[in-house]
């Protein structure tokens, strides 16, 4: 039981940095206090059980009877009364300081859970993005929301039980022990077996249930949130019983697993209370057959062990049960201890906007030799790309389906980083000490539209608290997006919620308000990544002219094109084919060329 202890101290120092262990302290030093004035509560009950069960123990006793004197009383029973009126102040003002610690407590506790959360939130956009799209969405929401809150919960807090308690149980056996060693050992010898066995069958069966209904819990809420997002294929496919059964599986699994937990917890309270009484009993029958004590005398000591059972019984529960608590959380730590220790839990990169290097796009954007491969195993997705693109020049790339498009795009967008050749704006390299600014010049606009549920100024003014969105520059936006449509039959216009996944919306409205994204952004580089090769031709037509517009406004054009018509007012159309840049055309020479190869 103490080597789990020391292993579970070991993993929260590691997992615990400077900073935060400095907090906990804090929160020890407290408990510890919390710790003597249970103690001195407790102390304060004998001395007064003593007064009322013998007679004459205010004038035998010479430091009561020199309080008694000192007091100026005249009577034993007006003592008694003065006694207890001041257990009672004195309980009043220990359970308050008990709250306020433990508020305190409690407040550190979960605001550590919360940096945690953000430290890991951090790392999940801090990291490779291969490694983002590893991970299933709901997956690493729960680690990064709930794991933390667990952990610290079920870790931390118990450990500090674990502590507070076991040094009032110490102190408590000790007091006993030195009144009546003799019972002191009967308790020992009747009470430790017990507990050490309920620890010993439970821990792993806690620990296997933990395990199991984290499993299980995480699975149940994935399949209720795919079947919710795919709802319209769900439905068409008939496929509601399967998601349904799924779901009814898991979540079964996880609520049966909740009972035993539960159960075990409760197992510890009542078997500590057939232990209470079976020491009682123990204590009874060796003073009154054995030892022929008298009335008084058996009182005294009953007294003395009911005084002792009332604390020591909770404090007995608390301490298994923050074991069991351990053991159900233990097999989480590694989830948190993931988080970046590089990282701070200050607002949540702010710092990366402030650069000391200037990026500026006035010129051109060169990918000189550039070169990059999944894995070291595969042939390279692009190999050894050079070609230029100017300011203000509308660039189409064709290719088909496995070429290296996207991948270009990514590495334009930073997600991938070239392991060989290089990435330039204007000469200068973009590396990670100008990546913020880099990002601040260039917007995005994919086939696949992130549209989330909120109103149509939340998701064009995208990422923007409120009191800070330019409301004319959205308007200028929805103008230049072709967006007057939509806004005007929206009832409540730029409040209007428009739904996640943008569900009210038509597929080339969607279009339009990641265009009207990208142009609030102040965006000067937009990449269309496929962005209209979902829409019917009509709509693409819209969408394209919509597209072209924006090139009054000096918005350098990056198109990605399935169909070669939405490449028409392109400066120059590039040609990517198995990694490899293989030809520069003009839309006349391209369609011209693809004619011929059509040609029986």
């Amino acid at each position: 039981m103490f080597r789990f202890l020391i292993i579970t101290l070991v993993k929260l120092r590691k997992l615990l940095q400077p900073h935060q262990q400095k907090k906990v302290l804090l929160v020890l030093l407290l408990v510890l206090f919390n710790v003597i004035s249970e103690l001195f509560g407790i102390a304060f009950v004998f001395p007064v059980l003593l007064m009322i069960i013998k007679n004459d123990f205010v004038y035998t006793n010479p430091y009561v009877f020199e309080v008694y004197n000192y007091l100026g009383f005249t009577s034993k029973e007006s003592f008694i009364v003065a006694a207890l009126v001041i257990i009672l102040i004195v309980f009043v003002i220990k359970n308050t300081l008990f709250l306020v610690i433990s508020y305190f407590q409690f407040r550190t506790v979960y605001n550590l859970a919360t940096e945690f959360s953000i430290l890991l939130f951090k790392t999940k956009f801090n990291s490779p993005y291969e490694k983002v799209i590893e991970e299933n969405s709901i997956v690493a929401s729960t680690n990064i929301s709930s794991v933390p809150v667990q952990v610290m919960q079920n870790t931390l807090m118990s450990v500090l039980y674990i502590l507070s308690e076991f040094t009032i149980a110490v102190v408590i056996s000790l007091a006993i022990a030195i009144y009546n060693f003799q019972v002191f050992i009967l308790i020992l010898i009747t009470l430790l077996p017990i507990l050490w066995l309920i620890f010993r069958f439970t821990k792993k069966k806690s620990e296997e249930n933990g395990k199991l209904q984290y499993e299980a819990q995480l699975s149940a809420n994935i399949y209720l949130y795919e079947s919710i997002r795919g709802f319209v294929d769900v439905k068409i496919f008939q496929r509601e019983s399967f998601f349904l059964n799924k779901y009814i599986t898991n979540q079964k699994k996880s609520n049966r697993i909740q009972p035993a937990i539960n159960v075990i917890q409760l197992l510890t309270l009542r078997v500590l209370e057939i232990i209470i009484i079976l020491a009682l009993l123990l204590v009874v029958g060796y003073n009154f057959f054995i030892q022929k004590s008298h009335n008084e005398d058996l009182l005294i000591l009953l007294g003395l062990f009911v005084t002792a059972a009332y604390r020591l019984m909770p404090s007995a529960n608390k301490i298994i049960s923050s074991f069991l608590n351990i053991k159900q959380s233990i097999h989480l730590f590694d989830l948190v201890n993931q988080y970046d220790r590089n990282l701070d839990t200050n607002v949540f990169f702010e710092e990366t906007a402030i650069s000391t290097h200037s990026l500026k796009f006035e010129k051109d954007i060169q990918f000189e030799q550039v070169s990059f491969s999944y894995s070291q195993n595969l042939p390279p997705a692009l190999n050894n790309i050079s070609f230029g693109i100017s300011k203000n020049e509308r660039i189409g790339i064709i290719g088909k389906s496995g070429s290296g498009k996207t991948t270009l795009i990514n590495l334009l967008l930073r997600f991938y980083i070239e392991q060989h050749g290089k990435i330039k704006v204007d000469g200068v390299t973009i590396g990670e000490k100008n990546m913020s600014e880099w990002r601040s010049l260039i917007g995005y606009v994919s086939q696949s539209i992130f549209i989330f549920d909120g109103t149509l100024q939340e998701n064009i003014a995208f990422g923007i608290e409120e009191e800070k969105v330019d409301v004319n520059k959205i308007f200028s936006c929805i103008t230049d997006a072709n967006l007057g449509a939509l806004f005007a039959k929206l009832p409540e216009g730029l409040k209007e919620k428009i739904g996640e996944n943008g569900v009210k919306l038509s597929g080339g409205e969607r279009q339009r308000i990641a265009i009207a994204r990208a142009l609030y952004s102040g965006a000067q580089i937009l990449i269309f990544d496929e962005a209209t090769s979902a829409l019917d031709s009509e709509t693409e037509k819209e969408i394209t002219e919509s597209i072209y517009n924006l090139s009054k406004s000096n918005i350098t054009m990056i198109i990605i094109a399935h169909r070669i018509t939405t490449l028409n007012n392109c400066d120059r159309i590039l040609e990517i084919s198995n990694g490899k840049l293989v030809k520069e055309y003009s839309y006349s020479q391209l369609i011209k060329e693809k004619m011929i190869e059509n040609m029986p």
